[in-house]
């Protein structure tokens, strides 16, 4: 059996997509596959696709929950980078609480949008090309850019 030894100084507080609360009383999670081409990474809005156990990443208005990060698949070993290749199986948050990457700093309490084409979430108010996420919070101030921060879903 192998020990860690060391730790990075700076270690991550969490991934983009990872589970924040594990409180399954909140939390609503559904298995869908993924139906994009180029595949999803975990964190983003994605949107029914084809056929009903089928997604696609982003939506005009359609966006039905967050691809969620399985702690047991790896991402690539320099970045950490996940994708969820096309016909792959994905857990897609509906309801609960987890970590994303947010763009733009922002306060606690603020509400969130999506990228209709990238599924990527931030804070504040949608404008062309993006849809607001009603009911849906950043449950952490950021104070700067590209922060990963927890939020609150209730789609």
């Amino acid at each position: 059996m192998t020990v860690q030894t060391s730790y990075a100084e700076n270690m991550s507080a969490a991934y983009e997509g990872q589970l924040a609360d594990l409180n399954n009383k909140y939390s609503d999670i559904v298995s869908k596959r993924v139906e994009t081409s180029a595949g999803i990474a975990p964190g983003r809005v994605v949107s029914p696709g084809t056929a009903d156990d089928q997604v696609v990443i982003g939506g005009d208005a359609t966006g039905i929950g967050v691809t969620i990060r399985d702690l047991s698949k790896r991402g690539a070993a320099s970045t950490n980078e996940l994708t969820y290749d096309q016909y792959e199986v994905v857990g897609v948050m509906k309801k609960g609480y987890l970590y994303v990457n947010i763009p733009t700093a922002s306060a606690m309490g603020t509400g969130l949008f999506y990228n209709d084409t990238t599924g990527v979430i931030d804070a504040g108010t949608a404008s062309t090309g993006e849809t607001q996420l009603t009911g849906c919070t950043l449950e952490e101030t950021t104070t700067a850019e590209n922060t990963i921060a927890k939020i609150r879903l209730d789609l």
